[in-house]
């Protein structure tokens, strides 16, 4: 229980994150969409897919940035001799930014359930066959796009974390974003992080699955990487 409430109160810490201009930056993208969803016209529901997808991968990507910014801007070495195990720490911060990005998909799909009455997207089966166009829950719509955002949060996390700077995560998940985005998919291909442009003849369970487990291999390399102390020490000597 002592552990339980630790970690709550080591959440509540990392969540002081107010004053850092990317969060001030996630807030206005966020705020941006959802008046977009309000001053909607009823009888012509916007599109799905600019939510969950476009709009709520960037968002994933500078959450993700954000939480780590503040103990990677006090110096390496300092970081180094922290009292706690940094692999946690890392595992900590990044399920938190998982926690954020569901929360703030649920709450633009709960209000684009309450302007529109419904929800219209392709829907895929983890059994095979064909997606469907059709009425879906936030949940449903949650379960098919989690893998792409867990995916995107750990590549943002592995590449902070090898590099000791937040800008390159945030540059290279960025540069993964914005070509998945303009080449609709082709990027990645069958391993797209977009379920609207999975190829016909890929199977969505697949491309799922393996994001799952891109994400699960990104996410020990993170821990690890973390974990070694002389790494942050050896690199602040070589600056």
């Amino acid at each position: 229980m002592n552990r339980l409430k630790l970690t709550v109160s080591k959440m509540v810490i990392d969540l002081k994150i107010y004053k850092q201009p990317a969060v001030w930056l996630c807030l206005a993208i966020y705020a941006a969409y959802l008046l977009s969803i309000l001053s909607g016209d009823p009888d012509k529901p916007r599109t799905v897919y600019y939510y969950s997808e476009l709009g709520m991968f960037p968002l994933s990507i500078i959450i993700t940035g954000a939480l780590f910014q503040r103990e990677l801007s006090g110096g390496t070495e300092v970081l180094a001799s922290y009292p706690v195990s940094l692999g946690l720490m890392t595992l900590r911060k990044w399920l938190l930014s998982v926690m954020l990005v569901l929360l703030a998909h649920v709450g633009w799909m709960g209000t684009y359930l309450w302007k529109y009455g419904g929800i219209r997207a392709k829907l895929y089966s983890w059994s095979g066959g064909e997606p469907s166009v059709s009425l879906v829950s936030p949940l449903q719509l949650l379960q098919q796009i989690t893998p792409a955002y867990l995916f995107l949060m750990a590549l943002t996390t592995c590449c902070i974390l090898l590099v000791h700077r937040v800008y390159v995560g945030l540059l290279i998940s960025f540069g993964i974003w914005i070509l998945e985005t303009l080449t609709s998919g082709l990027i990645m291909a069958r391993w797209t992080l977009y379920a609207t442009y999975l190829p016909p003849r890929a199977s969505y369970t697949a491309n799922r699955v393996g994001l799952m487990v891109g994400c699960i291999f990104l996410l020990v390399i993170a821990v690890v990487l973390a974990g070694r102390r002389s790494r942050w020490l050896s690199k602040e000597e070589e600056e």
